[in-house]
């Protein structure tokens, strides 16, 4: 910004006055005039009434009385000014010496980083948490209803006795045994083996005699 103000011609000027008449003279379009906070508050406040501020302070700084080295003054001069600030008295006369002894229309005296917060500024962020929120129970029922079907089909049951399953499962975090989808199971077919006969002990079916012929 400095860069800028150095190199441009007709920036800066000598008085307050100057720059405020510049301001008024480009009718806001051309130069802007920077000043501290609390003259320009006041000039706001006061005719023709065609001035504003813009944007936030570009820092904080106070204002001090200055003493000689080591005054008695120096001490409750300090005091005086804090007890000031705790009570609200610097507070009571800024608002009378500014906007309460106005010269401009009551609707523009007010202090634009003072507005209340009204419902007006602060909808879009409602508007944004309402759309926000609508999309997500969209999306959210969306792949519920997706896994429904896929867990439906793996399962081999019905899409509605799988929704209500899901449904049970999300509000009560349990399941009964009522509301678990019946699976139809394949029969069990039983299967033998044959190993041939058996051989019992000490029995033999077929005893080796020892017969022979005579002749």
């Amino acid at each position: 910004m400095y860069a800028y103000m150095t190199s441009a011609e007709n920036v800066f000027v000598k008085e307050n006055d100057e720059g405020y008449e510049k301001v008024r003279a480009s009718n806001g379009k051309k130069y802007a005039f920077l000043v501290e906070s609390t003259t320009n508050e006041y000039i706001n406040n006061q005719k023709p009434c065609n001035t504003m501020k813009v944007g936030s302070n570009l820092d904080s700084k106070g204002y001090g009385i200055a003493t000689p080295v080591d005054s008695q003054l120096r001490d409750p001069l300090t005091l005086a000014v804090l007890q000031l600030r705790e009570n609200g008295e610097l507070d009571r006369l800024k608002k009378k010496w500014w906007y309460e002894n106005s010269q401009c229309d009551p609707d523009t005296e007010k202090d634009p980083s003072q507005a209340e917060l009204t419902l007006e500024n602060v909808a879009g962020i409602f508007y944004i948490l309402s759309c926000g929120l609508t999309l997500s129970v969209v999306i959210a029922a969306i792949e519920f209803l997706y896994k429904s079907v896929v867990d439906s089909k793996k399962a081999k049951t019905s899409f509605g006795s799988m929704v209500r399953c899901k449904a049970r499962l999300s509000f009560r975090g349990s399941l009964d045994d009522s509301s678990i989808p019946n699976t139809p199971q394949k029969k069990q077919t039983a299967t033998y083996t044959y190993t041939g006969p058996v051989q019992v002990p000490e029995y033999e079916p077929y005893p080796d005699n020892n017969t022979h012929t005579q002749v």
